[in-house]
């Protein structure tokens, strides 16, 4: 009966524990039941413990503080204020405080208790909205105080021997994304302790630097043209043209455009009246002579290895070059252009001497190990024909031969590659067409 009896107060003890217990653990967490658990922070500051209300007049009593605080904003040797303010900042604090209160709220009894017993940090953090105009203004006017472009080297080459190089000056500029990255991580926080930003301030060099052009030591492709029998406005145009090409240079991935270069060839650049070929044949016109300098310049560019962007032969072969090897161009539209492939830059002297056009190109000497060579190759031939043409301007009976006959043809165009004076390489780069140029007779008919 005595063992009977102790086993009675046992169960009768086990039974109010497991009754208290719960009573103990539900108005434990009924004292939390309006307030944020424990080791909650929001934007870190520890919110544990407070009412709805508490938490709200807590957040918004230090984002008050950072609303009425000036950044400082030391740019280079000068000092800018933003008025965080003027950015309008709001935050959206009372949404934050709901999510925290409500932590915890819907779990178990048990559960409640454990996360109040045993809490886990839990990180909370505020958005903000803000005026981008006003900052991305404050930063664009620091920006037009730092910012200074970069100057570029320039060469200068009289001779092979005699190749001058002025050194570049790096540019300056503001890192925009950084400092408005800095502002808005001031007006992020709750804290206000530090207002001061250094903003990152960059150096930068130009596309042309002196080290670029110190690469270009020698010349690389050299070729000439001759015009000794053209008549003055020939000679004046080729003379123009190939001074206005003399110099360019073309770092590497730029594009070459010749009709930009020139412009418009009209009388008041000092452009005269020259035979150009219209319509298969042979008419003044002002500007009369650049193919030549075109072709010319072609001939001295395709020897480096340099393909063409675009490239048109004449519609009857010129008199000055091998069918194939010309290139046309027309202020209106037809223009030679070619990009710079080579890993280096490429500096252009024109000259006109003797009645000859030459163009030098100038590079690294490294290109020197291998030479390039245009050969053709005619295919197809076609014969002209003799036209008379009646000129009332001229007396009767009289007869005049304007245009001499010329054969068309087609012809195949390679580019040879040479090293050590042995071909290894053709390549096929065009194939054109040439009409005839038709032998016109003038006859007169004047009575």
């Amino acid at each position: 009966m005595k063992k009977f009896g102790a086993w009675l107060v046992i169960i009768f003890i086990l039974l109010i524990a497991s009754i208290s217990y719960p009573i103990s653990q539900y108005y434990y967490t009924k004292n939390w039941e309006d307030k944020i658990y424990p080791t909650t922070f929001i934007n870190d500051i520890d919110v544990s413990g407070k009412r709805k209300d508490e938490a709200i007049k807590i957040l918004n009593n230090n984002f008050k503080k950072v609303k009425d605080t000036n950044i400082s904003v030391k740019a280079g040797n000068k000092t800018y204020t933003l008025q965080l303010s003027k950015a309008n900042p709001k935050y959206n604090i009372e949404d934050v405080v709901n999510d925290a209160l409500s932590y915890g709220k819907n779990l178990g009894l048990l559960k409640k208790a454990n996360e109040i017993k045993n809490p886990k940090e839990r990180k909370l953090s505020i958005n903000v909205k803000y005026d981008t105009k006003y900052i991305e203004k404050f930063i664009s006017n620091i920006e037009k105080d730092i910012n200074k472009p970069p100057s570029n080297a320039s060469i200068k080459i009289t001779s092979p021997s005699n190749i001058y190089v002025t050194k570049d000056v790096k540019g300056v500029r503001l890192n925009k994304k950084d400092l408005m990255d800095s502002i808005l991580s001031k007006i992020n926080t709750a804290e206000n302790n530090n207002n001061k930003v250094i903003a990152k301030i960059e150096t930068y060099s130009g596309n042309i630097t002196e080290e670029k052009l110190r690469q270009i030591n020698s010349i690389v492709s050299s070729f000439s043209t001759n015009f000794g029998n053209s008549p003055e406005g020939r000679v004046t145009n080729i003379q123009i043209a190939t001074n206005t090409l003399n110099g360019i240079l073309i770092m590497p991935g730029d594009t070459f455009s010749f009709n930009k270069l020139i412009g418009n060839t009209t009388a008041e650049k000092g452009y005269k009246e020259a035979p150009i070929i219209i319509n298969n044949k042979l008419e003044a016109g002002i500007g009369g002579g650049l193919c030549q300098v075109s072709t010319t310049l072609y001939n001295a560019i395709i020897r480096c290895n340099i393909k063409s962007i675009e490239r048109t032969n004449h519609s009857i072969a010129p008199a000055y070059i091998e069918p194939g090897f010309d290139a046309t161009v027309s202020n209106k539209d037809i223009d030679y252009k070619f990009k710079n492939t080579l890993s280096y830059p490429i500096y252009i002297e024109g000259y006109t001497n003797d009645g000859k056009i030459t163009f030098n190109v100038y590079s690294n000497s490294s290109f020197n190990k291998v030479k390039y060579n245009l050969v053709n190759e005619i295919y197809e031939k076609t014969d002209p024909k003799k036209v008379e043409e009646p000129d009332p301007t001229l007396p009767k009976g009289t007869i005049k031969k304007v245009q001499s006959p010329k054969p068309g043809c087609k012809v195949k165009v390679f580019l040879v590659r040479y090293e050590n004076n042995k071909e290894v390489s053709r390549e096929l780069i065009s194939t054109d067409l040439y009409k005839p140029s038709d032998e016109i007779i003038k006859i007169g008919t004047k009575s």
